[in-house]
């Protein structure tokens, strides 16, 4: 990671082609470090000096997988890109199953919250009638 670092802040670095490239590995580091914010910020970095190529929207679909709807505009833009890469549609496909599961447990939790909420009211509603009765 230091070795990107120093490309990164070197004045050659600034001037080569290969900025993209320095910062796509170090946000691939830090990603691995699970310094996810870091990684992300390096990605955007990549997204925006090379719009155009997929690696840089995959690595911001890594450094989003903590929140899966971000990852899959990220990897549903990285495999736009590039349409016959395996890897970003199964990354993609991996974002729309963990949207599913999240949902489906706010949902579940949801529901619960209802009951418990009308559990409660029913429990007022019989203690206010237990006092009007005694």
């Amino acid at each position: 990671m230091l070795a990107y670092s120093m490309l990164i802040d070197s004045p050659d670095g600034q001037q080569s082609g290969f900025l993209p490239d320095a910062y796509a590995g170090r946000s691939e580091c830090l990603r691995q470090l699970e310094q996810l914010y870091h990684s992300l910020e390096d990605a955007d970095r990549v997204c925006l000096l090379r719009p155009r190529w997929p690696r840089g929207h995959a690595l911001r679909g890594e450094a989003l997988l903590a929140g899966p709807a971000e990852a899959l505009a990220a990897f549903r833009e990285a495999a736009r890109l590039d349409p016959g890469d395996e890897l970003l549609l199964d990354r993609a496909r991996r974002s729309v199953e963990e949207i599913r599961s999240e949902a489906s447990a706010t949902s579940r939790l949801m529901r619960r919250s209802v009951l418990l909420a009308a559990g409660v009211a029913l429990l007022l509603a019989l203690l206010d009638l237990a006092a009007l009765e005694g």
